[in-house]
């Protein structure tokens, strides 16, 4: 119940976010703004990116030491990093900004795990996994940690663990957004669980759905030994 009421997607987040369309521009205070970037990024679109880079770039010069916001710019950049002329410099970013927000907020769950992603793109394996450990520790039932714990743990060379992961924040949060969806879906299939990784999938909305979904849908089709539903994908 706790990560359904205070994760991202949860229902005292949702509410304080439509509060939050309702005042006036000049009323928002730096809280109100990163619940609307949130909103932005799920959007998943560089339009959206953009909203966020710029509702958290006036959160933050009202708080700098709001964690939260700099965790959620880390998050951006790692959207960007699909558009941007260079990878490295944009990695940069994306990982000073998920540093800093542990930095600012060290018993933040959220914040250690998109620092634990942050690190394992850029081949730290290690020290990824210790954050994820932090993470789990502050926070066994967040949605948020567990999805990406499970995408990433196949790396650690912990499938099975991931696969439990992806299944409990399945559980926890069953209208989860598209990036969550994907993380759980790729986490249940590196433990196996073809059938369950299928119906995740599969909840993205269509209009959503990359080349990666139908490519990854058609291969846990593969695996689950449904070969012409598979072979539509393909086609």
């Amino acid at each position: 119940m706790t990560a359904r009421l205070s994760g991202v997607a949860g229902t005292i987040v949702s509410a304080d976010r439509v509060a939050a369309r309702r005042k006036q521009p000049t009323d928002l205070s730096a809280y109100d703004l990163y619940l609307i970037a949130v909103e932005a990024k799920q959007r998943e679109t560089r339009e959206g990116i953009a909203e966020c880079f710029a509702l958290l770039a006036r959160a933050l010069e009202m708080d700098p030491a709001f964690a939260r916001a700099w965790a959620l710019l880390g998050h951006c950049h790692a959207f960007a990093m699909r558009w941007a002329e260079s990878w490295d410099s944009a990695y940069a970013r994306y990982l000073e900004a998920e540093r800093r927000a542990v930095e600012l907020d060290p018993l933040d769950a959220d914040a250690h795990a998109g620092f634990a992603m942050a690190l394992a793109l850029g081949g730290e394996l290690k020290q990824g996994e210790a954050e994820f450990d932090k993470a789990l520790g502050l926070n066994p039932n967040s949605a948020d940690v567990l999805t990406r714990f499970a995408y990433w743990a196949v790396s650690f060379g912990r499938a099975r663990d991931g696969a439990e992961a992806a299944a409990h924040a399945v559980r926890l949060d069953p209208n989860a957004p598209p990036w969550a969806l994907r993380f759980q879906s790729a986490g249940l299939a590196y433990g196996k669980r073809y059938d369950e990784a299928i119906r995740v999938r599969q909840k993205v909305p269509k209009a959503m759905f990359t080349d990666s979904d139908y490519i990854e849908l058609a291969s846990f089709l593969v695996e689950a030994g449904r070969v012409d539903e598979a072979r539509a994908l393909a086609a």
